[in-house]
């Protein structure tokens, strides 16, 4: 439907995005400032009543921008 669509083209623009800062060198902060809209989406599932195994991707997603973010080095 139209909501599939409009999630699908987000996630062409997410993708764009990561690709971008990866060739520019800027993964670390990008996966730094990533962490924020992910701890939304998570937050907007379980207010929402969602079923928990919805937030297993946002989860191992910011699980890695934590670690590129602020542990690797």
């Amino acid at each position: 439907g139209r909501a599939d669509k409009m999630l699908g083209s987000a996630v062409v623009g997410w993708a764009v995005g990561k690709f971008i800062c990866a060739r520019n060198g800027l993964a670390k902060e990008y996966c730094q400032l990533n962490i924020v809209p992910m701890l939304l989406m998570i937050l907007a599932n379980v207010m929402g009543g969602g079923p928990m195994t919805a937030n297993l991707l946002p989860a191992c997603f910011t699980a890695a921008y934590v670690y590129v973010g602020f542990i690797e080095d």
